[in-house]
């Protein structure tokens, strides 16, 4: 049999070369890829660097015909022919990349018949800034809006980490805001006791604050670890304002302990109108999934006014208006009456991501966040968009931060209970909790031994 053996190898090698390699029966090209066409398959080539593809093919292409390492793709028959859709996350296809190969009889296909749209996203990322951990900062103001009209809020100035033995007798800052975004109203120094003030002035013309206090012996602030609240700014928004604007600190000096001038590490702060939505997130689950996928295909390729448009699936063109952690999420949308391949690459963009955070209006939105949480969504901090009401008893399994963001969460109907083995650090961020004192009592429980709580709500 040995003498046999090269003969059935080089045989094998020909059979298996049949089946993989085949000639190029001919090939063409778009603005946006290049074709090549087979006996039994077509092949399809990125001609330049793009987010999204959409390629018309006058036939009838099933779905399992069509093979691709896109993350996203789309097979739909279209009047006259199929489409395919194809766009890779959050990455580009680059010049030259096999986008999808077809299996079929693709032997007539000619260029004057397909069609092909592309688009390409310039930039995804943005450097996400950490929360301020010392020094003197501005503390993020989120607030519900959409930006019709103007609002009213604060924000407050904040310090930490100065000195733990040393208390703070002067303080003197300078800082910018953007004024045609808001308007600086009235600043009001949080610790009176003692102070001297020598500045308190705001210029809505400029954008600038200018502040400065000296307090008396015995009068100091301790600026410890904990953190400080110094002043409180109240501002109202310009009208048609929505999405975030800074607030920089320019300049900071203080004077602590025996007449020390020191310059501490001084952070800006953002201030954010409206609540950011994920977009693509189409069943409400909090993450944009294969189930959203499902829900987008039937839409895809549709205009207004046909019945099958939708708008709440006309998700592009599309914008990332929030800043960190929703600096690289699409999450304003600007409907264009069309679902095609822009609305593919903002759906794509946002596919695999979960909110970052959840905000929260109502006593329903608080406790469909907490119920995601303890059902598997990765931790994320839950903002209060406004006073809540709890009319029976709410339990917390996770260790996530709690920004009451100012407002009040009223404990009327039933406690509010934090009950988790997880360890970590979990913060109440400032505003109100209201007991109920009566009987039956109703309160914040706290029941997580392995991890630290540190609550700075004040209690009604």
């Amino acid at each position: 049999m040995k003498k046999y053996l090269p003969v059935l190898v080089l045989l094998v090698v020909a059979v298996l070369s049949g089946c993989f390699r085949t000639a190029v029966k001919g090939d063409f090209e778009t603005d946006d890829v290049v074709f090549r066409i087979h006996e039994s398959h077509l092949e399809v080539f990125a001609k330049h660097e793009m987010s999204g593809v959409d390629i018309f093919i006058p036939s009838s292409i099933a779905e399992e015909s069509v093979f691709t390492d896109a993350l996203i793709s789309i097979v739909k028959e279209v009047e006259g022919g199929s489409v395919i859709a194809l766009a890779d996350g959050k990455k580009n296809f680059l010049p030259g990349e096999k986008l999808v190969e077809i299996t079929g009889n693709f032997l007539g296909l000619k260029s004057s018949s397909v069609e092909t749209a592309s688009v390409l996203v310039s930039s995804d990322y943005e450097e996400q800034v950490l929360p301020p951990q010392n020094g003197v900062y501005v503390v993020d103001t989120w607030m519900y809006g959409d930006g019709s009209s103007s609002i009213n809020g604060s924000f407050f100035i904040s310090a930490s980490t100065i000195s733990a033995t040393e208390p703070v007798a002067g303080i003197d800052l300078s800082l910018s805001f953007d004024q045609t975004k808001i308007e600086v109203t009235g600043i009001t120094l949080i610790k009176e006791d003692g102070a001297i003030k020598a500045l308190n002035t705001f210029d809505n013309t400029d954008g600038k604050i200018d502040l400065a206090v000296g307090y008396q012996d015995g009068k100091e602030i301790l600026v410890d670890t904990t953190p400080v609240n110094l002043y409180v700014v109240n501002f109202k928004t310009i009208s048609g304002f929505r999405g975030s604007t800074n607030v920089s600190i320019d300049s900071a000096k203080l004077v602590k302990g025996e007449l020390i001038l020191v310059e501490p590490t001084k952070n800006g702060g953002t201030i954010v109108v409206g609540a950011p939505k994920l977009l693509g997130d189409f069943n409400l689950d909090y993450k944009v999934d294969l189930n959203d996928l499902t829900e987008f295909k039937p839409h895809y390729r549709t205009e207004s006014p046909s019945t099958e448009y939708e708008i709440e699936y006309d998700i592009g063109p599309a914008t990332k208006d929030y800043p960190a952690p929703w600096a690289n999420i699409y999450t304003v949308a600007a409907p264009d009456d069309s679902i095609d391949v822009v609305d593919l690459v903002v759906f794509s963009r946002n596919y695999d991501e979960q909110v970052p955070e959840f905000f929260v209006t109502s006593e329903g939105e608080f406790r469909k966040a907490v119920t995601s949480l303890n059902g598997g969504l990765t931790a994320a901090p839950i903002i209060f968009y406004g006073d809540i009401e709890l009319t029976s008893e709410l339990v917390l399994e996770k260790i996530v931060d709690i920004n009451l963001n100012g407002y009040t969460l009223v404990l009327s109907g039933g406690a509010f209970k934090i009950t988790t083995a997880d360890a970590g650090t979990m913060n109440i961020y400032p505003g109100y909790i209201q007991r109920n004192t009566s009987a039956p009592v109703y309160d914040l429980v706290i029941n997580a031994p392995a991890a630290t709580v540190n609550n700075f709500a004040t209690y009604k």
